[in-house]
Formats: C-alpha cells, structure tokens, sequence
C-alpha cells in the first residue's frame, strides 16, 4: 500500500499528463537562401500537410480523433500505468500484494469508491480523508479539476491535501470521471460501494445502477449513498436491501468531467495552429525581429579595436574530409590554428541607412587574406505594406550581392559583439592570423 504522500505522487503524475500538448516549433534559425521564396515553400512541404489537407473534413477529422482520444483516457487506466512503472522502481508494490492490505471491513468482493470535489471545501476534505486514512477497500474520486485551476496547480494541491494526512496511512486519491458518469452522480460526498465479481458486460442501454466497464477500474456499482462518506454505514444499508440513499450533506461537484475538458482545450489548441504559409512565415519574421531587440545592441560611439581570443576543447577527434586528425579529443586549441579566420564580417543595423553605407564604403577597402564577406543584420526594417517579411533582407543581398544572415545569440556571444556596425576580419600579426573587432561610430 502507497503512504498519503506516495499516492498524492502518483496523483500529481496523473494530472500532468492529462493535458495535450499540440503546439511545436517548425522553423529555426533559417539564413535568407532557406526563407526567400520558392524554397521556404519547398521546405515546409517536407514536414507540413497542405492548406488544403488541414482544411478538408478529412483532416480535420483525424485531429477531431486525437482529441476524442485524449479525452477518453481513462484516469484509472493512466493509473494503471503509473502504477506499473512504480512496482518497477519499487515504490509501490505489486498489484496483488497491495489488495485488501491496510484496515479492511467490506467483504472481500467489495470495495468502496467515494466521489469528493473541492466544492466540499478543503478542510472538509482533508477530515473526510483522516477519517479513513488507512482503509485498503475504498478509494477518493475526483470528477476533473477545478475551473480555477491549471493542472499542475491542481496536481500540487492534491499532493499537499494528500502531505496533510497524519501519520503513514494510506490514502488513495485519484481523478475518474468515468465513475461519476456511469453512476449518475453529481453531489458530493458520494459512496458508490462496488462489486468487484460482478459481470462486466455494458451491451446495450445502462438501466438502473451502473455496470462495470469492460478495461476500466470501476465494478459494477450496487449502492449510492449521497451525502455521506461512510462506506460502512453505506454497506450496512446495502445488506438490508436498499440500493441507494439521499442524505442532507451533499454539494453539487464544481469539477467539470476531465475528459470534457480535455476535449474541449485539445480542440481550442487545434484552432490556434496553422500551416498556412503566409501567417508561419510571417510569425518566423516577426520572431526575429524580437528576438533581434532583445540582444540590445547600440549604436558605436567611438572607435574601438579588439583582438579576439577563441579557446576551443575538441569533445572527440576532429578530421577533415580525407580523415586526417586536426586536432585529438580533449585538445585545447585555438580554432584559428586550426582553420584560419579568412572572413570579413559586417554586423550592422540595417534599420540606419548610415551603416549600410558604412558597410557600402569598407567594401571599396578590400581587406588582406579575406576569401569570403558576409552582412550579418542585427535590426530589420519593417517591410513595405505590400511587401514579403524578408523584403529588407533581400534589398541588401540585391545591393551587395553577398550572404545577409539574421544575428542570433550564439554569434553575438562568441564574437563578443556589443555595438554596431562591428567588423570582424584577418589581420597579420606576431604569432600568426588575428581576428580583429573593429567598431566605427558612423
């Protein structure tokens, strides 16, 4: 038998995987020969369905399933697997070792499920819960989780409600819709007493009390007793005849059904994803150009001239193409000992027309055992109105006619860029080729 505490885990591990999650980010860091059209359509069709599938009754139909899917899973069953890894890990013990132990009074083909909800009140429930803390033949549903509340606030709430049960006692608490539905309950507290033996066939229309389902943890229900939280009491009704009992105590549970839910906000998160072109490549863009102000470079105010300093630990052998070692695992290196810094760099804010023509003029000073120049933009202008997002980009691609990539933080960092425009080139000196960082206020 699980303590308070490791039942309230197991809880917390429910709630959280009870919720879909359908959201994921498709395009990454993309330079402008991935983006300009026609190949950014030609990468998206290699990992999207066409506008077209997503609309079509087809397609929505299969992500109608998926979310039909979620919300009928039972909370029992995830249970049941949660249950599974923990004999694995020894947490919990097995199945058949853990029936009927603890204080048991109901016969042993009984068991007692009690509907509880928050509407009840917190320190109703954590009484209700003390009372019986120990019983091995009953058990504490919940419908879903509280409108207030997220899921992992909800998990976290169990566990603290399950923490506050003195002494090592074991209290089973669990979320099962399915109990309140095929019981017709809603108030609580509710005991259904349960007949584990009973056939669990749920062909045709549910007449009377419910049947047990057929996959599911939940038997065949006998006895309704609404209003109360004594199972042995309810049991007691139950032997002299009685089917059900209406008591004065009852609340009406304020959780909504979990898979209702669950269907509801899959179906939501459906709504707000897309695969329409124009709106991702437009997000895309719209993501750079924040992520670009978050890096919060300014403008340079003087000159100012760094050598840059790069340390490299090789984490396995490094070989170039013919297989030859250019340097061994756990060397320290400088990478430009390696393969020299034959690069020129512009970093410029292409939103001030003065470092585009700054740019615009160094070109006309070529620089010494430069192979390759690059822009690198750390401000976007904003497109015209009837123009594409990466328009800005491409201008300057078409007015140097050279690679234009967007500044991410792993450049930034490593070439240690503070200001724009910085450029970023070979340089002759003692011991070999240096990198320099040069910033010119313009």
């Amino acid at each position: 038998m699980v303590s308070g505490r490791g039942r309230a885990a197991l809880a917390a591990a429910l709630l959280v995987g009870a919720v879909p999650a359908c959201a994921q980010d498709i395009l990454g860091g993309l330079t402008l020969d991935d983006v300009r059209p026609p190949d950014l359509d030609e990468q998206m069709a290699e990992h999207l369905p066409s506008l077209a599938e997503i609309t079509s009754p087809e397609r929505m139909q299969v992500y109608e399933e998926v979310a039909r899917e979620i919300a009928v899973t039972s909370s029992a069953e995830a249970l049941a697997e949660l249950r599974r890894i923990g004999e694995e890990m020894g947490v919990v013990e097995p199945e058949g070792a853990e029936e009927r132990q603890g204080i048991v009074k109901l016969p042993d083909r009984y068991r007692a499920t009690v509907l509880v909800s928050t509407a009840m009140g917190w320190e109703a429930l954590r009484d209700v819960l003390q009372r019986h803390a120990g019983r091995g033949d009953m058990r504490f549903a919940f419908r879903g989780v509280p409108a207030d509340m997220t899921v992992p606030e909800f998990a976290l709430a169990l566990q603290e409600l399950g923490m506050s049960v003195e002494g090592d006692a074991a209290v089973e608490l669990m979320i099962d819709p399915e109990a309140f539905e095929r019981s017709g309950v809603g108030v609580a507290p509710t005991v259904l007493i349960e007949d584990l033996e009973a056939p669990r066939d749920v062909s045709g229309p549910m007449t009377g009390l419910a049947m047990a389902s057929p996959g599911h943890d939940l038997g065949a229900v006998v006895m309704i007793a609404r209003g109360l939280h004594d199972p042995d009491t309810t049991f007691d009704a139950f032997r002299k005849g009685h089917d059900s009992y209406e008591g004065p105590m009852a609340v009406a549970v304020s959780e909504e059904d979990l898979r209702v839910r669950a269907e509801r906000e899959a179906r939501a998160k459906l709504e707000t994803l897309t695969r329409d072109p124009e709106v991702l490549r437009d997000r895309f863009w719209a993501r750079q150009r924040d992520g670009l102000d978050m890096m919060g470079l300014i403008p340079a105010y003087e000159t100012r001239e760094r050598q840059l300093h790069f340390a490299y630990v090789a984490p396995e052998d490094i070989t170039d193409h013919e297989g030859r070692i250019l340097a061994r695992r756990g060397q320290v290196f400088q990478p430009t000992d390696v393969l020299p810094w034959n690069r020129r760099v512009f970093v410029i804010d292409a939103r001030r027309p003065e470092e585009i023509e700054h740019v615009e003029r160094a070109l006309a000073t070529p620089r010494h055992g430069v192979m390759r120049t690059v822009i690198v933009v750390a401000g976007i202008p904003d497109p015209g109105p009837d123009e594409d997002p990466w328009q800005p980009v491409q201008d300057l691609v078409d007015r140097f006619g050279i690679h234009v990539f967007v500044l991410n933080d792993h450049f930034r960092t490593s070439f240690q860029v503070e200001r724009t425009p910085t450029e970023i080139f070979p340089r002759e000196g003692e011991w070999g080729v240096d990198v320099i960082a040069l910033e010119e206020p313009v």
